[in-house]
């Protein structure tokens, strides 16, 4: 092969990406095997990501599917780029001898496209023209891009590209916030369609450690907008007290909505 091969393939090369939940699931099952065969099963990063896998196959799918595929609140892109942006993140210290930070999974914060990749994700044609995908490896996003023979570079001032606002104007203050370690048995004390007002009634919900109010929407709900004014009580688990009076509360307000069956009138003989 010599180089006028590479640059023919180079024109005809198609860029793409998962655009609905199950073409995301694929790439991520290949970007997982991937990493377990590059980095060996008991990699940090490999067990990080079976657990993150673990999690979405058995107890999120189909919430991240109707996320994803109903709702339309989030792109598929959107994840991929947080696994890069993870990993490049983790690597970037090790490079230069320093300790990479701990993961934390309490919550997660949506990253902003760049241009190039909102452009894959939404299909508007009316996107500024910008280079090809710098830093959005076959390897980082599990294959969903065909961009092996790019070059692609992973210099940190692309790769931190999502920092800033996209010239698209994706950037919206409501963005959804999804707590990706909730308590599934606070959780299941609510009644399926109950919302956080019908909970509350007239009685607030109690207090944090810091006498900030616990947010409903997100620790029973499992989602919250970003612009929440508890928002900072989202970026934390509950600690054991904080659950306490969270599920103490939980409890008392569901008796509250439970309807009170009356007794039957007494059988009177003439």
């Amino acid at each position: 092969m010599v180089l006028a091969d590479l640059e023919l393939l180079k024109v005809k090369e198609v860029q793409s990406i998962p655009l609905n939940y199950f073409e995301l699931e694929r790439n991520l099952g290949m970007f997982g095997n991937l990493l377990g065969t590059v980095l060996g099963s008991q990699h940090i990063l490999t067990q990080a990501y079976r657990l993150f896998w673990t999690l979405l196959s058995q107890g999120y799918r189909t919430e991240i599917q109707q996320v994803i595929d109903v709702k339309n609140f989030i792109k598929p892109a959107h994840i991929l780029r947080s696994i890069q942006l993870i990993c490049y993140n983790w690597f970037a210290p090790k490079r230069n001898r320093l300790r990479p930070p701990a993961f934390t999974t309490s919550s997660s914060i949506l990253p902003h496209l760049p241009p190039a990749l909102y452009k894959l994700a939404y299909g508007r044609t009316t996107t500024p023209s910008v280079p090809s995908l710098v830093g959005l490896s076959t390897s980082s996003l599990g294959g969903s891009t065909s961009s092996a023979a790019a070059g692609l570079s992973s210099n940190a001032s692309m790769v931190s590209g999502l920092t800033v606002p996209s010239l698209t104007g994706t950037r919206t203050p409501n963005a959804k916030k999804l707590n990706v370690a909730p308590d599934l048995a606070l959780q299941r004390l609510i009644v399926p369609g109950t919302k956080p007002k019908d909970l509350i009634g007239s009685t607030p919900p109690p207090l944090l450690d810091d006498n900030t109010q616990i947010c409903l929407s997100f620790h029973l709900m499992n989602s919250c907008l970003s612009n929440c004014r508890w928002g900072p009580g989202h970026n934390k688990p509950l600690s054991p007290t904080e659950r306490a009076r969270l599920e103490h509360y939980v409890h008392s307000q569901i008796a509250k909505l439970r309807p009170t069956s009356s007794a039957d009138p007494p059988l009177t003989v003439p």
